[in-house]
């Protein structure tokens, strides 16, 4: 499938391993992560929101980014 930036302007990421969640703006990229991540854990959001404070880009840090090529990279390899 081709990328569409449009549909994918932020991106919650796990650095070195997948995109959690992506949206038009980055609110609704969170959502669509703390979605995803719920199945996993009872509470996402005060979690989520801390790491994503955090802003680091070690390898499997979380992170929230609006960079085309770094989203293009994740969402083209997942």
């Amino acid at each position: 499938m081709k990328y569409s930036l449009k549909n994918h302007a932020w991106a919650v990421i796990q650095s070195g391993q997948c995109v959690f969640g992506t949206g038009r703006t980055r609110e609704a990229a969170i959502r669509d992560a703390e979605g995803w991540m719920s199945q996993y854990q009872n509470s996402t959001h005060g979690w989520l929101e801390a790491m994503l404070e955090s802003n680091k880009h070690v390898n499997g840090d979380i992170y929230i980014t609006n960079d085309s090529a770094d989203i293009r990279f994740y969402v083209e390899n997942q």
